[in-house]
């Protein structure tokens, strides 16, 4: 049983990382107010600042963010400091369903 504080919600969509110079896309799979899990062929480094950019609820979200843990098929991310906007948009993902 996972220990987890947050409840995530399963969202699947395209994510462009950015990392230093360079970019790629992966999938998300889960999202919380607080971050996102991504399925990816490149990881960058834990504790990596990079940047996400993906549609959420028709608007385009730019999320700063940091690489807390990497797996065999992707990486989890903490935001940080994500816009009210972008809040409410992830919070509205929540509002016709319980997340997983």
């Amino acid at each position: 049983m996972e220990n987890r504080k947050s409840v995530r919600k399963l969202y699947e969509t395209d994510v462009c990382v950015i990392y230093k110079d360079n970019f790629w896309h992966g999938t998300s799979r889960n999202i919380y107010v607080g971050g996102m899990f991504l399925e990816s062929k490149s990881f960058p480094t834990i504790g990596a600042e990079i940047i996400l950019s993906f549609e959420i609820c028709n608007s385009r979200a730019r999320i700063r963010s940091v690489v807390r843990w990497i797996g065999k098929t992707g990486f989890g991310v903490q935001f940080i400091d994500p816009s009210v906007q972008e809040v409410h948009n992830i919070n509205k993902l929540f509002k016709d369903g319980k997340g997983e």
